[in-house]
């Protein structure tokens, strides 16, 4: 392959490609991106702590996004550090000439800690909804004006009154 003069193409497993393309002599590149993400499994004994350690630390190293710190270690180190890179976005390719870092612009990974606020938001929305049910049925009923109520709601009240 080095003696082809860019005649031949290699194919590789992307992962190896990537780090490939990145160490000395800098004369290779990745085309194209990744046909998908592949995971790897680790063969434990029955009833062997070992898996349990293994994916409570993988988990770990994935929230706290120290995956990603490696990733970028050993595959935008090397031939590719300092150079722009191409990114895609919203299935756009643009390539940054700023040496910005994509995270401004898509997070990396999604966590419980960044999406915890979108849970609490619709918890919220919910119990709000729920009171405002229960203050509107108890209004109407003080009035002495007619409830109609859908059966679904009907059902939900009596859940909510008659546990």
């Amino acid at each position: 392959m080095m003696a082809a003069d860019g005649k031949l193409a290699l194919f590789l497993e992307s992962s190896i490609a990537q780090y490939l393309a990145t160490q000395d002599p800098c004369d290779k590149m990745v085309i194209g991106e990744r046909l998908g993400d592949h995971s790897i499994g680790f063969i434990c004994q029955k009833n062997s702590t070992v898996c349990d350690k293994l994916n409570v630390g993988i988990l770990k190293m994935q929230e706290d996004e120290k995956i990603d710190v490696l990733k970028k270690k050993y595959f935008q180190g090397g031939c590719l550090a300092g150079k722009g890179r191409s990114y895609i976005f919203e299935g756009l390719p643009f390539f940054d000439t700023f040496g910005g870092e994509p995270d401004a612009i898509m997070p990396m990974s999604i966590t419980i800690t960044r999406f915890s606020s979108a849970f609490i938001i619709l918890t919220l929305g919910i119990v709000i909804a729920g009171v405002l049910l229960v203050i509107e049925i108890y209004w109407s009923k003080k009035r002495g004006s007619p409830v109609i109520i859908s059966s679904f709601f009907f059902f939900l009240l009596n859940l909510y009154l008659y546990p």
